[in-house]
């Protein structure tokens, strides 16, 4: 466990460094920086996301539980017995998502600093 956590006190610092550096770079520099911060920050929600499912667990699951008592303490139960098989579920999907919102929005930025307009199906592909 000692390991997960020094990755957690390595990725969250190190994201938050590279966010604070991407406006200062310049437009050319900004994707790749903004795309490093991402992974940092991924590694390190990924990290702490035991922790984190943990404590949600309790909240949502008791939502759940009260919504549906037959499906939702069972729910909250898995969550908090075993936050680490839940994140172990939820890290990949993560991952997906931030890395597809980041790629997404570094061709739009970099779009927007060049003055390029895409409509139709180009605006769909880089």
């Amino acid at each position: 466990m000692a390991l997960r956590n020094g990755d957690a006190r390595a990725g969250m610092p190190s994201g938050g460094v590279l966010l604070w550096l991407v406006p200062q770079v310049t437009s050319k520099n900004a994707p790749p920086t903004a795309l490093g911060a991402t992974m940092a920050l991924c590694v390190g929600a990924s990290a702490l996301g035991p922790v984190a499912v943990r404590g949600m667990g309790w909240l949502l699951g008791a939502l759940a539980a009260r919504l549906d008592p037959g499906a939702g303490m069972p729910a909250r139960s898995s969550l908090v017995a075993q936050p680490r098989r839940a994140m172990a579920v939820a890290s990949p999907v993560m991952l997906t998502v931030a890395l597809a919102c980041t790629f997404l929005f570094a061709v739009a930025t970099s779009d927007a600093v060049a003055g390029v307009t895409r409509t139709g199906p180009s605006a769909w592909a880089a």
